[in-house]
């Protein structure tokens, strides 16, 4: 009993794992994949300040014996432009 509930678990993972394997690989061939709005700073738009275009990303690094937290040096969001956003309001009162 327990070796087949744990034959079945061990094809419900790898059919998970192959069927998504081979959407990606499918969809990477048709060049459908679309790009990922990155920053040359490697970090996405929502980083970015919209007015000003500085980098609000902050991570750990280690200085000697102290943890101190470093903000990015990017200046203002240079990769691929985003969507607009617009407001639409409500039809229905």
């Amino acid at each position: 009993m327990i070796e087949g509930a744990a034959i079945l678990l061990a094809g419900m993972v790898l059919g998970h794992w192959l069927s998504r394997r081979i959407l990606s690989l499918r969809l990477r061939g048709l060049g459908k994949l679309p790009p990922k709005p990155v920053c040359s700073c490697k970090h996405a738009p929502s980083f970015h300040d919209p007015e000003t275009g500085r980098c609000h990303y902050k991570w750990k690094a280690a200085v000697g014996y102290l943890d101190v937290w470093q903000t990015c040096a990017c200046r203002r969001y240079d990769g691929p432009t985003p969507l607009p956003e617009f407001y639409a309001p409500e039809l229905n009162p």
